[in-house]
């Protein structure tokens, strides 16, 4: 069975910049049932079909829905004097958006806080690690499955690209430079967060890189004789954004497809 188009036109409260006029539409386009949308300051008109697929949205907006009707009696009414007619109010969320200026804020707290404070965390680690670990050393259990042994790894993941630590330095630096951008041009809460973690992570590693020539490593995992890797706290700061990340964005497709379904 088909579903009828339907064009409806939306008041939005809060859409008082240009940038949050791109940031509305945008996040509407990706609604699957949208097929087109216009916005101008105010204002939003989505053409879509099947039922009203802005419920299925979380931008953070309050949207008024103006019928065709409403909307041109407005201008009669105040031409005559008469009093203005009120919409039809429904409001809709779509996707994990702020509004740009409280989103831009937490991104200054991400950037000057959360951020510093992931590396210096991860970099206190390594620096006493390399204070009171020797290379070569027994390793020291410290739980089950978990021990501590001294390492150097001058490649990526299981020693990976070890024999040409410049290019690694290079891939490094350019992944460091597109999350950034990545980061800048995000408005979802749930990115910026994990965006931050992976970065502070991959950008500790960088420093560590940068001034021993390796990353140091000290978190065995496994068998304390024969660990099946081991690796540092920015690995694990990498491990949680992109967890965050990309399980975020799999629940959230799922979600949209039950919906849809």
């Amino acid at each position: 069975m088909s579903l009828q188009s339907q064009t409806p036109r939306l008041r939005i409260e809060g859409m008082d910049c240009a940038s949050c006029g791109k940031k509305v539409d945008a996040a509407v386009r990706w609604v699957p049932t949208v097929d087109s949308v216009s916005v101008v300051p105010g204002t939003m008109t989505a053409k879509h079909h099947g039922a009203s697929p802005l419920e299925t949205a979380s931008l953070g907006y309050r949207a008024t829905e103006v019928a065709a009707r409403a909307a041109g009696q407005t201008k009669k009414d105040q031409r005559n004097g008469a009093p203005v007619q009120k919409p039809k109010a429904s409001e809709f969320y779509a996707y994990d958006h702020s509004h740009d200026h409280e989103g831009q804020q937490m991104k200054l707290t991400v950037t000057l806080y959360l951020m510093p404070t992931l590396i210096a965390v991860d970099l206190a680690a390594k620096a006493t690690a390399r204070t009171h670990l020797n290379f070569g050393d027994w390793p020291i259990p410290i739980a089950p499955f978990l021990s501590l042994r001294l390492v150097e790894n001058p490649g990526v993941s299981f020693g990976a690209l070890s024999s040409v630590p410049a290019l690694v330095g290079i891939l490094t630096a350019s992944l460091i430079v597109g999350l950034a951008i990545w980061l800048y041009r995000t408005r979802a809460k749930r990115e910026t967060i994990a965006l931050a973690f992976v970065i502070a992570g991959a950008l500790s590693n960088f420093l560590d890189r940068v001034i021993f020539g390796a990353v140091t490593d000290f978190l065995a995992w496994g068998n304390a004789l024969s660990p099946l890797f081991t690796n540092n706290i920015a690995d694990l700061w990498i491990g949680v954004g992109a967890i965050v990340l990309f399980g975020g964005a799999l629940v959230d497709k799922l979600r949209s497809s039950q919906r849809a379904a």
